[in-house]
């Protein structure tokens, strides 16, 4: 069960009482039903709306020391209007920004969460609110940002409805007025040891250098070895390669791994477009750069299904659904994924290379002489999806889990094999 969460209405009582000296009053109100603060003048118009949800998913995630200092960002947004109350007065400071899936995807959770409020109220609207995104290359989602002058803020659903637009509407002007603000060039960057150059590096360096990437006349005016390649190390970086210049895509990957020691890198992926849209890209097999991507694109896929099994064990009762690990295993220079399946009914597994189903160890009957757990079956994921059919579920989450149904039967771990 989550626990260490305020109701909604302690929530806005905190809120109000950060921002605004002596907190509720006449002026300054709780709306409920839209789970905002309204602040109104004299004749009771309202001039300011500020809706709760981001912040309270925000606010539920952190420790108690962390938390201060949550209340003290949102009192200095406060300052500067936070969310316009009309459209028209926030059309011009949308902005789409790229942000890594798996927040979007925490982010969305918590607010999930922080809906399981007084269910049996009439009045109260409990209708979960989420932030739109767009996918992109499978890591990274494109957001609804409001730009502040210090910080910027995610829209979410709930935010939209009281503008009266649609996220697609949104989305478009915000990408305009991203357009607005990218004129300038690029910068070639020069090896150092070689002086040769093959990257092209955005100068914007605004927090929306990484956005720019949909913008395709942009990208597509480089000529470069092969096809684009782009890395995007974090929201000011936004680099460009030929996938045929080896010193050059050699370059975007120690980017990459540098930016992992920043304090807000992007997922270490490098990405192309083609006519399907924005993917993963993969060098050949053999390239020597292959292996490199592999361990840094495998470290942060650990580190992020850790961090989602912790989320999920903090809403849910895990006795009835056990969460899997993902593993990673190292051999020489290549590196493998794997996820081990005990004997449960049904379980939440990751996607990995491969799968391992195995004895409880304590189950005698199964296990050797001295109770070492054995191997059941093993084979490649997409083997064990091919043989179990509808018993794998994509259960739509981020990083990507399926819901295992049943627990293979002696006929299926026979046709999954050993490898």
């Amino acid at each position: 069960m989550v626990t260490n969460r305020p109701s909604y209405e302690q929530f806005a009582a905190l809120m109000a009482e950060s921002i605004k000296p002596g907190g509720l009053s006449d002026s300054f109100k709780y709306d409920s039903d839209a789970f905002a603060l309204v602040e109104s003048d004299e004749e009771g118009k309202p001039t300011q709306r500020m809706l709760l949800g981001h912040y309270f998913a925000e606010y539920c995630s952190l420790d108690g020391s962390e938390r201060p200092l949550l209340l003290s960002k949102v009192r200095k947004l406060y300052s500067e209007s936070a969310f316009p109350a009309n459209y028209e007065d926030a059309a011009l400071r949308l902005m789409p920004h790229l942000i890594d899936r798996w927040s979007v995807f925490r982010t969305n959770m918590n607010l999930a969460l922080g809906m399981a409020k007084e269910l049996d109220d009439p009045n109260v609207d409990v209708t979960p609110d989420f932030a739109p995104f767009v996918v992109i290359a499978d890591a990274f989602a494109m957001v609804l940002a409001l730009d502040l002058n210090t910080t910027r803020l995610i829209v979410t659903h709930r935010q939209l409805a009281a503008w009266g637009i649609e996220f697609d509407q949104a989305i478009e002007t915000a990408y305009q007025n991203l357009i607005a603000r990218s004129g300038g060039s690029f910068e070639m960057l020069v090896d150092q040891e070689t002086g040769m150059s093959s990257v092209y590096s955005s100068t914007w360096h605004d927090g929306y250098d990484s956005s720019r990437l949909i913008i395709d006349d942009l990208v597509k005016q480089f000529t470069v070895e092969g096809d684009h390649v782009i890395a995007i190390p974090d929201n000011n970086q936004l680099l460009i390669t030929g996938s045929e210049d080896t010193r050059g895509l050699i370059a975007l990957y120690q980017m990459l791994a540098e930016a992992q020691n920043l304090q807000q890198p992007l997922p270490p992926v490098l990405i192309e477009k083609d006519e399907n849209g924005w993917k993963r890209y993969a060098p050949p097999l053999l390239h020597p750069l292959n292996p490199l991507l592999r361990q840094l694109e495998t470290a942060y896929l650990s580190d992020i299904y850790g961090s989602q099994k912790a989320l999920l064990l903090s809403s849910m009762d895990v006795e009835t659904l056990p969460i899997l690990d993902f593993e990673r295993r190292e051999s020489e220079d290549m590196v493998h994924t794997w996820t081990v399946i005990p004997p449960v009914q049904h379980a939440l597994v990751p996607e990995t290379d491969y799968v391992k189903f195995v004895t409880n160890g304590d189950d005698h009957d199964d296990a050797d002489a001295a109770g070492v757990i054995k191997t059941l079956a093993s084979a490649t994921f997409e083997r064990v999806k091919e043989v179990m059919g509808d018993n794998l579920v994509d259960v739509e989450q981020y990083p990507v889990r399926y819901l295992m149904r049943a627990y293979p039967t002696p006929a299926e771990l026979s046709a999954i094999g050993i490898l």
